[in-house]
């Protein structure tokens, strides 16, 4: 396999293409293509290549080049083929460039970027394609206005209409794998088409530039991304030259939504000129797509928004922030809620924008979006939000958020010394109870200290008399006394709790270990039923990661029982996940793939649990304890899963002990 990006640029994923336009120039139906298409797309090369066919074909080419400079120039379009020395009438030009071209035999006529044609020269092509006496290769910019000359080519069907679009996903594996000269990872394939939408000039920009960086790497299962994706120097150019052939009022539409990625339509309209973005959506820089019961605009490329971002600059951005934020503040106020705004989604990016804007924070909203994002199983934004409110003020409540995060990304540490920091004074029994837990939570699971856990329990035991704080301590002593490997009070207490009317995050400290101790003892069928009662609850109270606790116990009661089949249904259920977001979240993906690490090990297929392992360690080395029983389940298959485990043996803490009696025999 070639680790060298080749030197030629290959033309593929464009056969379909290239038989349409190569039968309509030998056609008698035709006079020629026009080749139509996006910026970027690949129709010039398209052209040239089907110029260079032709002319091995014995047909004689010229080029004519549309510009931005020539447009004002008559004939300009045809300097490097007609010399008229002086200036004349504009029938004694035309005549004199028929002249010229009429010398040539079996004339094929490349006219790049139509679109931006003189009028003399429009109707110089236009003559040649109604005479007969040249076939016509011409390429037009979608979206942009073309001379009346040109257009009539293609209604009168004097020239084919092939439309050239951006590549498909399978187009975008292609294209990489012939530039990289070898397979190409899925997950490359979509970070890929998802920065690229496709566009085979951005791609280029990608893979050049990701080669020579490091950020491409070949490995024994091919290209992978170990790094941003980030454009070449080139490609930064024709976007930096893009955005400055843009109207100011375009410009802004661009550098909005550059910055809120989405945004609702019935928003943009209100701060931005309608016109400009209809101008933008004409040359196909921005969509307006449908998403629920909204319209959302949003910029057809983001590479295009990234570089509208650095063009900016710091200050411009916070304004932009700013404005953004407004907006959205009064978008609700507009709906009847003047405090209160809707749905997790617009809380946390109204968060955002406040936070990277001069506007006047919101530290209660901000510490809500953070345990939305949590509860979205979205930890580093999590962290994110509430860092940002405990900075700043925000108290208790984003501390707790802020310390959970911080938990489930392994640096138990970090989150212990935010929870001592924030220690309350006590008035408040339910934000008591909470703390006293996570802390205990905290210091057990990830500090690998079971007697300051039970210490930290006990204490706030002491402290607490609410109904509501007692139900949450209990059932995060069922959690604690499960994974020390007492099943049975587990199943006798654990069951208790969750058939009882519990708030939602004592349901879940309750449902995953008492899942884990009836798959222990044989109780396969209760599984579900406690599994549906934690998931459920789980989104409710900010404890999002937790559903893959849940997830864990799930497949360990199919395994266990021996049901492989339902094993991978619940994986795939899980599965699903990390194509919408868990990508971005490492510990989830971990866990899911745990989860597939114990369904391929039901089926004793120890190399294949190996290399799941294998795969997960390469990316997260991070300590903790979610895969760790799949892991020491895998031991029992010999020398080829322990390989694997070796290194992560000196990452373990004491308690790693505990949750290895998660793990039915």
């Amino acid at each position: 396999m070639s680790g060298e990006v080749r030197s030629t640029w290959p033309i593929v994923g464009r056969d379909l293409e290239l038989r349409r336009s190569l039968a309509a120039l030998s056609s008698d139906e035709f006079h020629g293509v026009a080749l139509v298409g996006d910026s970027g797309v690949g129709k010039s090369t398209l052209a040239r290549m089907l110029a260079k066919t032709v002319e091995s074909a014995g047909r004689t080419v010229r080029f004519a080049l549309g510009t931005q400079t020539g447009h004002a120039v008559p004939l300009g379009a045809f300097s490097r083929v007609v010399s008229l020395g002086v200036a004349h009438e504009p029938a004694i030009m035309l005549a004199a460039a028929h002249n010229t071209l009429g010398q040539d035999k079996n004339l094929v006529v490349v006219v790049d970027d139509a679109q931006l044609l003189d009028p003399l020269s429009a109707t110089l092509v236009n003559q040649l394609a109604a005479g007969g006496g040249a076939r016509l290769i011409v390429t037009i910019r979608s979206g942009e206005p073309v001379l009346d000359a040109v257009t009539a080519l293609l209604k009168e069907r004097l020239l084919l209409t092939v439309h050239v679009d951006p590549f498909s996903p399978e187009q975008t594996a292609l294209l990489a794998g012939a530039v990289l000269g070898g397979p190409v990872d899925f997950r490359l394939v979509d970070e890929l088409f998802k920065s690229s939408a496709g566009n085979p000039l951005l791609l280029r920009g990608f893979l050049l530039a990701g080669r020579e960086s490091g950020a491409l790497v070949l490995t024994e299962e091919g290209w992978q991304l170990r790094g941003p994706l980030r454009a070449d120097r080139e490609l930064r150019d024709v976007l930096e030259f893009r955005l400055l052939s843009l109207s100011p009022e375009e410009l802004e539409v661009v550098e909005i939504l550059a910055t809120a990625q989405r945004l609702k339509w019935e928003i943009l309209r209100d701060i931005c000129d309608s016109d400009a973005v209809a101008a933008l959506e004409r040359r196909g820089l921005i969509q307006l797509v449908a998403d629920g019961s909204h319209t959302v605009a949003q910029l057809n490329h983001p590479t295009l928004g990234e570089a509208a971002t650095r063009h900016s600059g710091m200050v411009r951005s916070r304004q932009l922030n700013g404005k953004l934020a407004r907006a959205l503040q009064k978008h609700e106020r507009s709906g009847g809620r003047p405090h209160k705004v809707r749905g997790a989604e617009g809380r946390i990016r109204l968060a955002q924008f406040m936070m990277r804007s001069d506007v006047r924070p919101d530290l209660n909203l901000v510490a809500e979006a953070a345990s939305d994002a949590l509860a979205m199983s979205s930890v580093a934004l999590g962290e994110e939000l509430a860092r940002f409110a405990v900075d700043r003020g925000g108290g208790l409540p984003a501390a707790l958020v802020l310390a959970e995060a911080v938990s489930w990304q392994g640096r138990a540490e970090e989150a212990d010394s935010v929870l001592v920091d924030a220690e309350p004074s006590g008035d408040d029994e339910w934000l008591m109870a909470r703390w006293g837990c996570l802390r205990a939570a905290n210091l057990a699971w990830g500090c690998g200290d079971v007697e300051a856990a039970t210490r930290a329990l006990d204490d706030v035991k002491k402290r607490v008399a609410s109904e509501a704080g007692i139900q949450l301590i209990n059932a995060l002593e069922v959690s604690m006394g499960y994974f020390r490997g007492d099943v049975e009070t587990t199943i006798e207490v654990g069951l208790g709790l969750c058939e009882s009317d519990l708030l939602p995050i004592a349901a879940v400290w309750a449902a995953f270990p008492t899942c884990g101790a009836l798959a222990a003892t044989g109780r396969f069928s209760d599984v579900s039923r406690i599994a549906d009662l934690g998931l459920r609850a789980a989104p409710l109270c900010g404890l999002g990661p937790h559903q893959f606790n849940i997830g864990m116990m799930e497949i360990m009661a199919a395994t266990a029982a021996g049901d492989g089949r339902a094993a991978e249904r619940i994986y795939k259920r899980y599965a699903a996940w990390p194509s919408a977001f868990l990508k971005r979240r490492p510990w989830s993906m971990r866990c899911s793939g745990s989860c597939r690490l114990r369904v391929v090990s039901s089926h004793q297929r120890a190399p294949h649990s190996s290399t799941r392992l294998r795969c997960s360690l390469k990316v997260f080395r991070r300590r903790g304890w979610l895969w760790w029983p799949p892991a020491m389940r895998r031991r029992r298959s010999g020398e080829t899963a322990r390989r694997p485990l070796r290194p992560c043996a000196v990452r373990t803490r004491p308690t790693d002990r505990m949750s290895r009696c998660s793990c039915p025999s």
